[in-house]
């Protein structure tokens, strides 16, 4: 048996210092394990046999140890040696391993900081640098000052005082800086290495303004009596490009005017003196900067006296409106002497104004303007005048100005009228009322400044007034009726408007008003109780009641209510106590769907019932007899009861009836025969039949009287007397007993 021994390979770290990566901007080193070595072989990272892992131990911050051995370096990581410990193991043994700490070289940017020499500042606006930073580099690219990692910390070591070193590099120079090159010292240093830092000199030029005396040439002037200033020498003289400020220089006089007529003072001023000879006057200035007194310069100033420039110039006027006429501007508003607006007067200087051709209606006034009389027909007006200098009575111009001379504005304005009631007609307020002639309200007539009016549709039953207010005829139908008009100004006829209003027209207030019948009593025959009309309305007066179309429109249930088409509302015979109710409607004939609705309401109560005591004629109670109906003055509502059945009649009951009387169904009593005399009480009840828990009780008295009795004389007028007695008469043969012959 022979045993084979397999050793491990032999694994070697090796050690390595990596070239410098700049720390500024990063970047990856080359492989650590470049030198390492399996059996002496270079190692190869990976998975599989014969090849190694590689395992990062100690990796400082900022650094990254890749797969491939390689180390990557962030940007702005500070300068520095860094140790990056890692391990080399062996896949096929992987115990088998090597440890090693190696030196990942990380340097600082470099920093450059250049001299600059800027662009001359005008020392007397002042201003701003360019960046005496533009071109400092870090690593060969432009420096940016800020407070990050990879920027640069920017720090004035020696400013001179006017200047200041702004935070962005830029060097500010104050106005009224005095010219010339100013040193600036600075440092700038690295924000991820402090100390890397670099100093430089720049120069900062600052320069004289640019003074610029120019010539002042006066071409043409008219001598005046007193003296005159022509122009301010400063007016176009220039500092920097731009008007001069007087305050920063002093003006000397170096070449005077040898005539001494031309002169210009400590501020500028060129005077021409009185009266001048005609011809040309000359001199010469000079300007010195205050700041840098030794910055000038010099120029003419030259003045020509001749005849002046007359320049009449043709005006059209803003229009003036012809209804109401005004005054213009001065036609010689532009008009002109030596390019002066023209004086209009008698003195030199002045000039003259004469109208040459002014047409009717128009006044040239004495100020140069034109008056317009009111009522003007529209048009352009041509007026001719002309201008006379005063100094030189032959130096004139002539022009013809153009005088617009406009129509009025004219606006005719829709109205929509206050409502008219279409039932009995009326007159609207003006339908111009807000119709305006340049705006104010327009005057119908036939004068200048009025207006006329035209109706150019009218509907039916209107009529547009010549005031221009509508009529609208009674009964006219509700609606809303638009009239056409047109209103032209009287004097430029053509200057018209048209426009339509609305002319509103109303159906009359249609009010049907309740009828409530407090309380009747039922009758045997229909009775009227109220016309419903007699309440209504219409336009707040009595209803007419041919205007309107009645109906029922909720008819009373039971029948006995009812309204007629002339409006009545009848209660039929002999209706039972309770209330009755029915709605009508009334619609007006001339607009239909103007309506109104209302009830009439009726109480129907218990009629009145009245059993009335009555105390007969006395009936003889020796033969007896039948007396008067003792309901002959009992009523029912007042009137005669009658005894019946029927509705309206009444039910006769005896309640009491002395014996020997009958109370008979007609009301009369029945005394029988013999029946000893006295007063005997009857009583009774009377009961409406509609309603028969509606009764009266009487007690009436029936008289019986005692028979007539009459015992009347005997007389014998002679009898001779016999020796016995004699009978002579029978006194029973003439007594009476109710006027006939008694029986004894």
């Amino acid at each position: 048996t022979s045993v084979v021994v397999v050793s491990a390979a032999t694994i070697d770290a090796v050690t390595e210092t990596t070239t410098a990566i700049n720390g500024n901007v990063g970047g990856t080193t080359a492989a650590l394990t470049a030198n390492d070595t399996l059996n002496g072989t270079p190692v190869v990272i990976g998975t599989n046999p014969g090849q190694i892992k590689l395992t990062g131990i100690t990796v400082p911050t900022g650094l990254t140890l890749n797969a491939n051995g390689t180390v990557s370096v962030a940007a702005n990581t500070p300068a520095g040696n860094y140790n990056v410990e890692y391990s080399i193991c062996e896949i096929t043994n992987p115990t088998n391993c090597d440890t090693v700490t190696s030196v990942v070289v990380v340097s600082a940017a470099t920093i450059d900081a250049v001299t600059e020499t800027t662009t001359a500042i005008n020392g007397n606006v002042g201003g701003t640098t360019a960046a005496l930073t533009a071109n400092d580099t870090l690593n060969g690219t432009p420096v940016v000052i800020g407070t990050n990692p990879g920027q640069i910390k920017l720090t004035g070591i020696t400013v001179p005082t006017g200047l200041t070193l702004n935070a962005n590099g830029t060097v500010s120079v104050a106005a009224n800086t005095p010219a010339g090159n100013y040193n600036v010292e600075y440092s700038i240093c690295e924000i991820t290495n402090p100390t890397n830092c670099d100093t430089v000199t720049s120069i900062v030029v600052v320069s004289v303004g640019t003074l610029v005396a120019n010539a002042d040439t006066v071409p043409s002037v008219t001598a005046t009596n007193a003296s005159q200033t022509l122009v301010n020498v400063f007016d176009n003289d220039t500092k920097n490009g731009t008007a001069l400020v007087p305050s920063d220089v002093n003006l000397t006089v170096t070449i005077a005017d040898p005539t001494g007529y031309l002169t210009v003072d400590t501020n500028g001023n060129t005077v021409l003196g009185a009266n001048p000879p005609a011809g040309t006057y000359e001199l010469t200035y000079t300007i010195c900067e205050k700041l840098n007194p030794t910055n000038c310069s010099s120029n003419t100033v030259k003045v020509t006296v001749g005849l002046s420039t007359i320049d009449a110039v043709t005006e059209t006027t803003t229009a003036i409106n012809g209804n109401v006429g005004g005054t213009t501007a001065a036609l010689t508003a532009n008009d002109t002497l030596n390019s002066t607006p023209v004086v209009i007067g008698t003195n030199p200087g002045q000039i003259k104004l004469t109208g040459i051709t002014v047409p009717t209606g128009l006044t040239l006034n004495a100020n140069g303007t034109v008056s317009v009389a009111a009522n003007t027909p529209a048009g352009n007006y041509n007026v001719e005048y002309s201008i006379c200098e005063i100094t030189n009575p032959t130096n004139c111009d002539t022009v013809t100005s153009v005088v617009v001379v406009t129509a009025a504005t004219i606006d005719a304005v829709t109205e929509t009228t206050t409502a008219i009631n279409g039932n009995v007609g009326g007159t609207t307020a003006a339908l111009t009322a807000n119709d305006t002639l340049n705006g104010s309200p327009v005057v119908i007539g036939t004068n200048p400044g009025q207006i006329k009016l035209t109706g150019i549709t009218v509907p039916t039953g209107l009529t547009l007034n010549a005031n221009g207010t509508v009529s609208v005829a009674a009964n006219t139908p509700a609606g809303n009726y638009n009239v056409e008009y047109s209103i032209c100004e009287i004097t430029n006829p053509t200057n018209c408007d048209t426009v339509t209003s609305v002319v509103a027209v109303t159906a009359g207030t249609l009010v049907a008003n309740a009828d409530t019948v407090p309380s009747v009593t039922a009758t045997n025959a229909s009775q009227t109780l109220v016309n419903v009309f007699d309440n209504d309305t219409k336009n707040g007066t009595a209803l007419v009641p041919s205007d309107v179309n009645l109906t029922v429109t909720t008819a009373d249930p039971t029948g006995y209510l009812t309204v007629d088409t002339n409006g009545n509302a009848v209660l039929g015979a002999n209706a039972p106590a309770g209330t009755y109710e029915l709605t009508y409607t009334i619609c007006e004939k001339l607009n239909p769907t103007n309506c109104s609705s209302n009830t009439v309401k009726v109480t129907v109560g218990l009629s009145t019932i009245d059993a009335v005591t009555e105390t007969t004629t006395v009936i003889n109670g020796n033969v007896g007899g039948t007396t008067a109906a003792l309901t002959a003055n009992d009523t029912l509502n007042g009137t005669p009861v009658v005894i019946g059945t029927n509705p309206g009649q009444i039910k006769l009951t005896g309640i009491t009836v002395p014996t020997g009387l009958t109370f008979n169904a007609n009301g009369t009593v029945s005394v029988a025969a013999n029946t000893p005399a006295g007063n005997y009480n009857v009583e009774y009840s009377i009961c409406e039949i509609t309603n028969p828990t509606n009764c009266d009780t009487v007690t009436s008295i029936v008289a019986v009287s005692a028979g007539t009795l009459v015992a009347n004389a005997d007389t014998v007028p002679s009898v001779t007397a016999t020796n016995a007695s004699q009978t002579l008469v029978n006194v029973f043969d003439n007594d009476t007993k109710n006027g006939t012959a008694l029986v004894p």
